[in-house]
């Protein structure tokens, strides 16, 4: 600013100048906000990843598409569980079957996506029983869009905090 860094006045101004760019920072996050909230409503998928038997449509990235490699695995696990396996078999029977879990699947089609719970449970790339839990209760797979599940606690903090279910915001009918 070419300010002399000396000048009782400088500090001043620092005050200022500071009070003045926080104040921005937190409008352009409010912005954001709103405006994330807003595609949210409108039904548009806002994710950086697709859940695992979906892409992002190429014409319209906020619009998602059947994978059909991994809806075959999708489709099975819950013809699986209809038939009355449970988790832990249709985990197993995954794993015997070479088929790759979600997280190494998105990993083999060149996608930088890194399933934190995965490094921290030491799955190395299998099927768990908690994934296949996790599938059979995505609402995704019904064709509802369901988002704004967590958000971070302010601009300044970057920890998510879960919101109640009841919050969530569902778009029925929202894809295939």
């Amino acid at each position: 600013d070419n300010a002399d860094s000396e000048s009782e006045l400088y500090g001043t101004m620092r005050l200022f100048t500071s009070a003045y760019n926080e104040m921005y920072v937190k409008d352009i996050s409010a912005k954001i906000r709103r405006t994330l909230a807003y595609k949210r409503q409108q039904g548009q998928f806002i994710g950086s990843f697709a859940p695992y038997g979906y892409k992002i449509d190429p014409s319209d990235k906020h619009h998602l598409i059947i994978d059909e490699k991994a809806a075959e695995n999708v489709r099975n696990i819950f013809d699986m569980y209809i038939q009355g396996e449970g988790y832990r078999k249709i985990a197993t029977q995954l794993n015997s079957d070479n088929i790759p879990s979600p997280s190494a699947y998105k990993q083999q089609n060149g996608s930088k996506y890194v399933n934190t719970n995965a490094v921290s449970s030491n799955s190395n790339g299998l099927w768990t029983q908690s994934t296949i839990a996790s599938i059979l209760r995505n609402e995704t797979y019904i064709g509802t869009l369901v988002q704004g599940k967590s958000h971070n606690i302010s601009y300044k903090n970057k920890k998510r905090k879960q919101v109640g279910s009841d919050d969530w915001i569902r778009i029925p009918n929202s894809h295939e």
